[in-house]
């Protein structure tokens, strides 16, 4: 089982081309030629015919694996029959803005009508948006002419720039990278943000990253940051979803050592997510274990399985600010930086420990592999810590102080 980021993000590039090129076929295939196929086929067909290097920004935009995840999810739903027109219709507007993107970025010329569901659009892949300044949300008719310059009903659209810093995207008000529903997670207007500080913050986040090869390549699995509010304002938040793979939620922090931590764990829940699309870790379904077995990280049992993702999360943090330990000057950042690798890491054996001591014989053989890969790395780590900037090395990272 290869668990390398750039091998397991090949997996997710494979799965989202196949998911396009299945869900056309079955569209093309499963409803009656009506207005609504021919404008689905349309936006495919656009997409299929552009350049090698649009459609690879198109299906390496999170949104595109987003889309395809959702309308798989619906057809699973309807159990076998295919949707009716009203729900096609609306996947046909989300891939029209898939199309028009492809068409901007190819300088091709290009007509869709489209329901635009907010004043912010987002043209997928280009990382670029418009606002709807002279229109409201709702039905209309976009265009792309042969210069690439984009219009609505034949009305001139000014693009802007998604904020960037570090490779990672901030973005603030677009509706297809929201949260699901669930407690705890508040997506926030842009009134709300300050994009400034934001920027400061990854920029620097991002060059901590940078110390770490393994970390920059996992930061792929998170390139876009959307900030959300959580129930406590004194605790940090960040969440990822599987449904929402390559979007990592979190809430403002000054510091950029706690942005970058959060990056790097919540992105390590982003492979792993992928990762278990093709193997399975246990030897029964992981939803039908019971939360009965103590968890390092909350006082609230939890199953195995989040043992488990916790434990992978957690060890990658610890290798991450090994990492940067060499770089850190003060002896305030070295204090922090050497306690957050230890605390990390033992969380981790911690957690990995009660899985192989009470439910050895539920992990399957990709179970076993993964455990004792990151058993093994994380005494690796502690039994030889790197050595902090300026500072000789004396013991082991088993002598460092803990929590």
């Amino acid at each position: 089982m290869e668990t390398a980021p750039v091998h397991v993000r090949h997996t997710l590039l494979r799965d989202v081309v196949e998911g396009f090129r299945d869900i056309s076929t079955l569209v093309a295939g499963s409803i009656p030629a009506s207005r609504v196929q021919h404008d689905f086929l349309q936006a495919y067909d656009r997409i299929a015919k552009s350049s090698t290097q649009t459609r690879s920004l198109l299906f390496q935009d999170p949104r595109m694996a987003i889309w395809i995840a959702t309308v798989e999810t619906a057809i699973l739903d309807f159990e076998g029959r295919m949707p009716d027109e009203a729900t096609v219709a609306s996947w046909t507007s989300e891939l029209s803005l898939f199309a028009l993107a492809a068409a901007m970025l190819d300088r091709h010329v290009y007509s869709t009508s489209t329901n635009l569901r907010t004043r912010s659009v987002f043209l997928p892949g280009s990382k670029h948006f418009f606002r709807l300044q002279q229109h409201s949300p709702g039905p209309a008719l976009l265009s792309v002419n042969a210069h690439g310059s984009l219009s609505i009903n034949g009305q001139p659209v000014e693009l802007e720039r998604v904020p960037e810093a570090g490779g990672l995207q901030l973005v603030i008000d677009d509706p297809s990278l929201c949260p699901p529903d669930v407690p705890g997670v508040f997506p926030l207007p842009v009134s709300e943000v300050n994009v400034t500080a934001w920027l400061n913050v990854l920029k620097e986040a991002s060059a901590l990253i940078m110390t770490h090869p393994p970390s920059v390549a996992l930061a792929q699995f998170g390139p876009i940051i959307m900030p959300v509010r959580g129930t406590d304002e004194n605790t940090h938040c960040s969440v990822g979803f599987d449904t929402r793979p390559g979007v990592l939620y979190m809430s403002w922090a000054p510091s950029s050592r706690i942005i970058a931590e959060a990056i790097v764990h919540e992105a390590d829940h982003q492979l792993l997510y992928v990762l278990t699309r093709r193997h399975s870790f246990w030897n029964q379904p992981y939803p039908s274990q019971a939360s009965v077995f103590r968890s390092p990280w909350r006082e609230d049992p939890r199953p195995l399985d989040g043992l488990l993702r916790g434990a992978s999360a957690f060890v990658r943090v610890g290798s991450f600010w090994n990492a940067v330990l060499p770089t850190v000057v003060d002896g305030e950042g070295r204090d922090f930086v050497g306690r957050r690798i230890v605390l990390a890491l033992r969380q981790s054996l911690d957690a990995l420990s009660v899985i192989t001591r009470f439910e050895r014989s539920l992990l399957s053989r990709d179970g076993h592999e993964i455990v004792g890969q990151l058993r093994d790395h994380a005494d690796s780590v502690l039994e030889k810590p790197a050595t902090p900037s300026g500072v000789p090395l004396v013991g082991s990272g088993r002598d460092l102080p803990g929590d």
